[in-house]
């Protein structure tokens, strides 16, 4: 009997104690706590190569992988059937059925991670359309540093030869100045000769201007641009 007493006046307590608990308790709604636990997720599942930035067919590939794994995992617009779209359509008797013995914020994490996969398969044939495209891209950068590295060593010969040149022809203008006063002394001296000694003279020829003849087909014409390749406006009048 006294044991009996005590167990009444215990709960008694208890649901004391408990009412103003119950009273002011405000359950989470599952939507709401769904809703929140998706802010808390990356928006995001592939992220850019900046090595390939320069590549805007991949950049606008990914920005669309990325803008269609955010609108699927959005509790807003998660495509018919997905896992999350599914428990936004639950009453609450369905959810609990659904979630069973979980608690609430573990089942939502499980939907949420279910929506996760299924984006993520939904997103793979645009990843594929990426992955070729990426390919692309890094052959046609690779291609691009091999043709900067070719032009370099174009541009460096062309100046070495360049500055050769410039050396050539200043020995040259040397030359011919000196073998031109060379000249003139001669002329000088013939003169003197023939005047004091009554010699007849033969004056060497004037210097002929020298050619520098080039080897056929130089300079070499210009490579014809490849397809697609702009080219340059016609002279005005042609």
């Amino acid at each position: 009997m006294k044991v009996t007493k005590l167990v009444v006046l215990l709960l008694v307590t208890i649901s004391l104690v408990a009412l103003p608990l119950i009273g002011n308790a405000q359950p989470m709604d599952p939507k709401q706590l769904l809703r929140q636990q998706h802010l808390t997720r990356p928006q995001t599942i592939r992220a850019h190569d900046a090595s390939l930035a320069s590549c805007t067919a991949l950049t606008n590939q990914v920005n669309l992988i990325n803008r269609t794994f955010a609108a699927c995992n959005n509790p807003n617009t998660a495509p018919a059937g997905s896992p999350v779209n599914n428990f936004n359509k639950m009453t609450n008797v369905q959810l609990g059925t659904f979630c069973g013995a979980k608690p609430m914020g573990q089942c939502v994490t499980d939907v949420l991670n279910a929506q996760h996969a299924y984006c993520d398969n939904s997103v793979k044939p645009l990843q594929a359309q990426a992955e070729r495209m990426k390919a692309e891209c890094s052959q046609a950068n690779k291609e691009c540093v091999m043709a900067k590295a070719n032009k370099q060593r174009a541009e460096q010969a062309h100046a070495a030869l360049e500055n050769q040149q410039r050396q050539l022809a200043a020995q040259l203008a040397t030359v011919l100045r000196n073998l031109a006063a060379a000249h003139t002394a001669l002329v000088k001296v013939n003169v003197e000769v023939q005047h004091q000694c009554g010699i007849p003279v033969v004056h060497p020829p004037h210097p002929p201007a020298i050619h520098i003849p080039l080897p056929p087909g130089f300079p070499p014409p210009l490579p014809k641009p490849p397809p697609g390749f702009p080219r340059l406006p016609p002279p005005p009048g042609k």
